[in-house]
């Protein structure tokens, strides 16, 4: 029986990958039979760790110093990626930055940071894999967030217009590139746990509020995001594009 979830002879290329959540998706890809390049922008010493734990799963791992707030750095993870896969298959652009500040304070440059790595360096990534998937064919998920579909009261204003951006790119370049069999959809997370949550979680009061806004009573954990991703990324979405999957345990249905 096929196994419609396999990525075996894929290749991909994970944005952000250094961070909790791209950690995980690294292993799921692996553990289904890709071949990776993470790309962050840590340095040498802690990616040689996280290549070291990630190649049990698998082959190990390609990673690659890539800011994707810069076109040329963009463009030279995508010339990494293809020469050393031998080609790019999908693309995860789960890079993000989410500084909290409420809109009164919130500066021109967080704006501008926020917007520069959320929005312009998913483009940046999607533009980039696009002449390595025009003849064949390809995917692309863009890692959003709930806060891209409804509003959150905790200073995200600038975090929020930067996904909800991503969304309407997902679904233009949905459309654009159909012809060429390329898909294009979305995650929208919740909240889920992080270092960062689990941190904030440790106060009863902020704890309690978030859990209110939950409707299944807990966050999501980096897997079940990371399984969504698999999904969208492998043959058994084959009949999926320009779709957003919100994942969040009900909240913004309640």
């Amino acid at each position: 029986m096929k196994n419609y979830f396999s990525l075996a002879g894929k290749n991909a290329i994970i944005t952000g990958g250094a961070g909790h959540l791209g950690k995980v998706l690294g292993r799921i890809f692996l553990e289904y039979g890709a071949d990776v390049v993470l790309a962050d922008i840590v340095e040498a010493d802690k990616a040689a760790a996280m290549l070291n734990d990630l190649e049990q799963y698998g082959r190990r791992p390609y990673y690659y110093k890539c800011n994707v707030a810069n076109r040329q750095e963009v463009d030279g993870l995508i010339e990494f990626g293809a020469k050393n896969l031998g080609g790019i298959d999908i693309l995860i652009n789960c890079a993000r930055y989410a500084e909290m500040a409420f809109a009164e304070n919130l500066t021109d440059e967080q704006f501008d940071v926020t917007t520069r790595i959320d929005l312009y360096g998913s483009f940046y990534c999607s533009r980039g894999v696009f002449a390595h998937m025009k003849q064949k064919g390809g995917v692309i998920v863009n890692i959003a967030s709930i806060a891209a579909v409804i509003g959150l009261p905790r200073g995200t204003t600038h975090y929020s217009a930067a996904k909800a951006g991503m969304l309407g790119m997902t679904r233009s370049l949905a459309l654009e590139w159909a012809k060429y069999k390329i898909r294009v959809n979305a995650v929208a997370p919740g909240q889920f746990e992080t270092g960062p949550l689990r941190e904030l979680m440790k106060n009863e009061a902020y704890a309690k509020d978030i859990l209110s806004r939950i409707p299944m009573g807990r966050a999501g954990t980096c897997e079940e995001v990371a399984l969504a991703v698999l999904y969208l990324a492998s043959d058994a979405s084959s009949f999926i594009t320009g779709h957003t999957l919100v994942i969040d345990g009900g909240t913004t249905i309640s």
